[in-house]
């Protein structure tokens, strides 16, 4: 019987939610728009802080994924469903943002790219996960 350790489960939202607010903040541009309103003022000060809270988040969420995984049994087909997972999103994210948001076009090379996210490191974690993942069985 598996018994579910909801500290860690917690945890584990509260990472993610973490990794998308840093995410907002730098790709999104606030900690940008932030520096241009001015060095020192709240708005800066403010998302610096939630940058630094956050920056932490990625390695609890990696080792929240090695504390769960150790005793999973190893299966590869994981990964190849993990990876249609990765496909999925980045196919549907891009061309919801090309439809969505003003003057955002979708290049040849990028339309290429989202179809081959290992392939051209388009998403570091799902990229250094890949390659980890084939090396679990001996870690393990």
């Amino acid at each position: 019987m598996s018994r579910r350790n909801y500290g860690v489960d917690l945890l584990r939202i509260v990472s993610m939610y973490m990794i998308v607010l840093n995410h907002v903040l730098l790709k999104g541009g606030v900690i940008e728009q932030a520096t241009k309103i001015g060095i020192g003022t709240l708005n800066y000060d403010l998302s610096w802080l939630l940058d630094i809270i956050c920056y932490a988040a990625v390695n609890c969420y990696a080792l929240i994924s090695g504390y769960v995984g150790v005793k999973a049994k190893f299966k590869p087909v994981n990964i190849i469903k993990l990876w249609l997972q990765v496909l999925f999103y980045s196919v549907v994210l891009n061309i919801v943002v090309a439809g969505v948001v003003p003057r955002a076009e979708l290049s040849k090379s990028e339309m290429i790219q989202m179809f081959f996210p290992v392939s051209y490191q388009r998403y570091w974690y799902f990229s250094a996960y890949f390659v980890l993942f084939f090396f679990m069985p001996f870690l393990n």
